[in-house]
């Protein structure tokens, strides 16, 4: 079955959900996070923020973790 991303709009097959869990309300962020909001595998409630993306957009999520993970390593050669 196709599929839109959620990011991009692209219609495709290869989609798979980004799951995120945050304290913070993350719909401030005005992205189009669906929500999961009893996750029976967890022994605390979590409320969860997901997103449908296709391989390119998931990737790209991927990379910006990562630059935002290595910001200070990157401030500190500058």
């Amino acid at each position: 079955m196709s599929e839109e991303c959620q990011r991009c709009k692209e219609v495709g097959k290869d989609r798979d959900t980004l799951w995120m869990s945050c304290k913070h309300d993350m719909d401030e962020l005005n992205m189009p996070f669906r929500h999961v909001s009893n996750w029976e595998k967890a022994d605390i409630p979590h409320k969860f923020y997901t997103l449908r993306t296709c391989k390119s957009c998931r990737g790209f999520w991927m990379g910006m973790i990562k630059v935002w993970f290595d910001v200070p390593e990157i401030m500190e050669k500058i």
